[in-house]
């Protein structure tokens, strides 16, 4: 673990929770493993089905889903940049590994969702949505955990630079914030639930689509050749 852990040692522990290291270096892990089933699932979903769609355009929930991955998406590319720019960070490997990680996950997440627009089928990507949001969630506790150990002069949270810490703190708390937001609107659309007004495009997870005058649509399979 030295080349990935760099300068930050190898510690495995720093009080009571786990080192940014090899927190990190898990939730990459973690997000792959989570993700890769996912997309398996909805690849084959978009394979099979084919939604007959009266009106174009974005309904609000796949536009807010959208909206908030790419938020998500565009903070990891800037904390990689960060994290290969700046000196202080760069003596971290792992933390370059981790926003590269998850920076193709949810440019995978981003592009099938907008993929998805076009027939307006509402993708599943709750499980990955949840996990994600549990992986913000504890790393903000890691890093104020981290923080109170620097101010207490701990020689382990000594090897972090402050920068680093406190950016991720504030970055992790907005990260939870938007994946819960994406775990909510993409809940409401599985379960047929309209959660933004006149967005024309109301779907239920069983029948289908509904299209703007209010008739219910099926989904219409449709076999190549």
């Amino acid at each position: 673990m030295d080349a990935i852990c760099g300068t930050a040692g190898t510690n495995l522990w720093i009080e009571k929770t786990l080192s940014p290291c090899f927190f990190e270096t898990g939730a990459a892990v973690c997000a792959l493993l989570v993700l890769l089933p996912t997309l398996l699932a909805q690849t084959r979903r978009i394979a099979l089905h084919n939604v007959a769609i009266s009106k174009a355009g974005v309904t609000g929930c796949e536009g807010g889903f959208i909206a908030l991955s790419g938020f998500v998406l565009v903070v990891h590319a800037v904390h990689l940049a960060a994290s290969l720019l700046i000196s202080d960070i760069q003596r971290l490997p792992f933390h370059a590994v981790y926003h590269a990680t998850l920076l193709c996950c949810w440019l995978v997440v981003l592009l099938m969702s907008i993929r998805a627009t076009r027939s307006h089928m509402p993708l599943d990507f709750r499980p990955y949505c949840l996990v994600l949001m549990l992986v913000y969630l504890y790393s903000m506790v890691v890093f104020f955990m981290l923080y109170n150990s620097y101010m207490n002069e701990d020689t382990k949270a000594a090897l972090y630079p402050l920068s680093y810490i406190k950016s991720g703190t504030w970055t992790a708390l907005l990260q939870t914030m938007a994946s819960l937001g994406m775990l909510t609107i993409d809940s409401s659309m599985q379960l047929g639930i309209k959660v933004t007004p006149n967005d024309g495009f109301p779907w239920n997870a069983e029948d289908g689509f509904i299209d703007a005058s209010g008739n219910q649509g099926r989904l219409a399979r449709i076999r190549d050749g």
